[in-house]
C-alpha cells in the first residue's frame, strides 16, 4: 500500500505499509500488524532518471493501524532527508 508525500525539501517520499507476518508466513486479520519501509528520491520532472533509496523502519512494536504506520513512515522519511537519522543518508541521490 504506497502512499506518496511528495516534494518535501525537494525529495518524493513514498511510504510502503505491509503486513506481517507472525513467522510462519500466516497473517490473520484478527492479529494483523502492519511494518514499514519508506522509498525516497529527487523530486524530478524526468521520471525515467528517478534514483531512490529505501530504508526500513525497524520499530519496537509493529503498528496495529494502517493509519498509524503511515503517519510513522512520513515522520520517518522527513527525519531521514532532515539528516536527524544516524546510517541513513540520502546525499547521494
Amino acid at each position: 500500500m504506497p502512499y506518496i508525500l511528495p516534494f518535501y525539501k525537494g525529495f518524493e517520499i513514498e511510504t510502503l505499509v505491509y503486513p506481517q507476518s507472525n513467522g510462519d508466513g500466516f497473517v490473520s486479520r484478527r492479529d494483523r500488524t502492519y511494518g514499514v519501509a519508506v522509498k525516497i528520491s529527487r523530486a524530478v520532472a524526468d521520471v525515467t532518471d528517478k534514483t531512490s533509496r529505501v530504508f526500513k523502519l525497524k520499530s519496537q512494536t509493529p503498528f496495529e493501524s494502517v493509519g498509524e504506520a503511515r503517519r510513522a513512515g512520513d515522520q520517518f522519511g522527513q527525519s531521514i532527508v532532515d539528516g536527524k537519522i544516524d546510517d541513513m543518508s540520502i546525499h547521494d541521490l
